[in-house]
């Protein structure tokens, strides 16, 4: 049964190394957890300037988070500012105790409203990985308002949904519906790490980092918007248990089948 350890943060714009120095202290007060899941953008923030002249140095940040995965005996998951070819992504990897990428996903729903149209190619695959018995599917935040992604996900046998975000006020309430719905939809757990503070734009993130489980209990973080972490306990034995009470995956009809 893995452990999860959700990591809330407060994101230094533009400040690679600062921000790291700051994953790897926080991971060290809070050790032997199977999977540290980091904020969205958590080595740059929205600091849109840095994210193309970053997007190089950004593989360099992945072996780095490699070697830091082997340290800890853990998965590292976290989205980046990376280049690929000629396109930058949102960029989501599953970096695994040996120091190797399990998975990616790069982010396919981008947000408008704070201009990640502008800046980052959309993403066109799924990201998911199987570790210590369970099956994990990634998504970054306003992914969330997107229901098809998970429900494909949790039909091809996805256990908990890892959501990397930088969920900002004055919407903080709905983060917290969206998870608890796309789990309990899908009869999965699903993990959200936010982040907190203000960027240098005043954009302020709420927190709230959470996990909430297939029949919509929720443990969070909403008493603080303090940097911390939150541990939970993924079991696959009672995804399955529960969806063969209430075999909600084989009932789904698509509306792609439906008539007008």
């Amino acid at each position: 049964m893995p452990t999860i350890a959700i990591v809330q943060m407060a994101v230094i714009d533009g400040e690679i190394d600062k921000n790291l120095n700051k994953v790897e202290r926080l991971f060290s007060a809070y050790p032997g957890a199977d999977i540290y899941l980091l904020p969205e953008l958590f080595t740059t923030g929205y600091d849109k300037h840095s994210w193309r002249s970053s997007g190089d140095f950004h593989y360099d940040v992945a072996v780095r988070i490699g070697v830091l995965a082997k340290r800890i005996n853990a998965v590292v998951c976290g989205s980046l500012a990376i280049k690929d070819g000629d396109n930058l992504y949102n960029r989501m990897l599953a970096i695994g105790p040996d120091g190797t990428e399990l998975a990616r996903y790069d982010k396919i729903h981008l947000f408008k409203l704070m201009q990640e149209d502008k800046y980052f190619t959309p993403g066109r695959n799924l990201g998911v990985f199987e570790f210590r018995g369970a099956r994990f599917g990634m998504a970054i935040c306003y992914d969330l308002r997107f229901p098809a992604m998970f429900q494909k996900m949790a039909a091809d046998g996805v256990h908990a949904f890892l959501v990397s975000s930088e969920w900002p006020h004055p919407r903080c309430d709905i983060i917290e519906l969206l998870a608890r719905a796309r789990a309990v939809e899908n009869q999965c757990f699903l993990a959200s790490s936010n982040r907190v503070g203000i960027s240098a734009d005043g954009t302020e993130f709420c927190g709230g980092s959470l996990v909430t489980g297939p029949g919509g209990r929720l443990r969070s973080m909403d008493e603080t918007e303090e940097e911390g972490i939150l541990l939970a306990d993924i079991s696959a034995g009672k995804i399955q248990s529960i969806r063969k009470t209430i075999d909600v995956l084989s009932d789904r009809v698509s509306c792609i089948d439906l008539t007008a």
